[in-house]
């Protein structure tokens, strides 16, 4: 959501610099990064980001004048508050990992210390504020998708195809999906099940997969463009989400921009899912095999849930509307 961000702001006629110690090149395209060094472990890593990052903006503010600074989550929070303090720069922080409520309450102090909170949905916002903050210094900003990248495709498919985008890894319990597909192979034969992403699962779920007879039935695609990921969303009937919980998940608005039907339990979905309207909620293989089945039998059906989540991405989780209203809150603070 960052790059989408900056590339708007650009385009709107602000300068726009992001600090960021992300693995890989970044692709600059309308906006300037200063990249912090990547050393040899991400803890490490961190330290020195955590160091270095607060001269990088104390120089573009001394080079450009700042006048918002967005952070991207607590750690960023610690490396903007030198300039917050000395400056008077104003901070806008997003909270975006479902993990952050219940540690912003041990940094309180810390985190109202920024002028304003973003979080993904309303149970985050409620739960921050439980925990002492402010509530008017609390906005909910769902992310948003790009609609035109993201689109449905008119193409018909005799197989169902189940898709699966993440990191391989247990807090996103992937191998629920490969659980979820041998069940659903039981009563029906022609679906099979591709799984984009890369982890320290994968060789747990080849076995799994080999365990259970699917050899021919799921696809590893490994790590995919964001382009490409969109191109195989569109050529997908089912969506899974087997994650413990999400604030709000990119994956799955797009897989919805696309028109695709998507599972996913309570935690992953908030503020998105109305079941059984523009998708389904199932908690565990047992469930989501369930509904899977139920979808393939009645393709009216099917086609009900993907209009429905098009039209919820259309209305409420579209990219302009997103940076539209992080727009709206900078203006707000500049004019304090």
């Amino acid at each position: 959501m960052i790059s989408e961000l900056a590339s708007y702001l650009s385009k709107k006629g602000n300068a726009v610099f992001i600090i960021s110690n992300c693995k890989g090149p970044m692709i600059l395209k309308d906006y300037s990064v200063y990249q912090t060094p990547r050393l040899c472990c991400e803890s490490i890593s961190r330290i020195a980001h955590l160091l270095v990052a607060p001269f990088m903006l104390l120089f573009i503010h001394l080079t450009n004048r700042i006048d918002i600074v967005q952070a991207a989550g607590l750690t960023d929070l610690l490396v903007a508050l030198p300039i917050r303090l000395i400056f008077r720069v104003p901070i806008v922080l997003r909270l975006s990992m479902w993990k952050h409520p219940s540690i912003v309450k041990q940094m309180r102090t810390v985190v109202s210390a920024a002028d304003m909170i973003i979080t993904l949905n309303s149970n985050m916002r409620d739960e921050i504020i439980k925990g002492g903050l402010n509530e008017n210094q609390i906005v909910v900003i769902p992310n948003g998708v790009d609609i035109n990248k993201f689109r449905p495709s008119l193409t018909d498919r005799r197989k169902i195809i189940m898709l699966w985008v993440s990191r391989l890894d247990s807090h996103k319990r992937p191998h629920l999906a490969v659980e979820t597909l041998a069940l659903v192979r039981n009563a029906y034969k022609n679906v099979c099940l591709q799984i984009v992403g890369e982890g320290e699962m994968k060789e747990q779920l080849q076995e799994l997969v080999s365990k259970h007879g699917l050899q021919d039935s799921v696809r590893f695609l490994g790590y995919q463009s964001h382009d490409k990921v969109a191109e195989i969303m569109r050529n997908a009937d089912i969506f899974l989400i087997t994650s413990k919980g999400e604030g709000m998940s990119n994956a799955l608005l797009e897989a919805m921009a696309c028109g695709m039907t998507v599972v996913a339990p309570s935690a992953s979905a908030i503020d998105v899912i109305q079941n059984g309207f523009n998708g389904f909620i199932a908690s565990d293989p047992k469930e989501m095999s369930s509904v899977i089945l139920k979808l393939i039998a009645n393709t009216s059906l099917r086609r009900k849930i993907r209009e429905n989540a098009r039209r919820t991405v259309l209305g409420r989780f579209s990219i302009n509307r997103m940076t539209a209203n992080y727009l709206q809150i900078y203006q707000k603070l500049r004019q304090k």
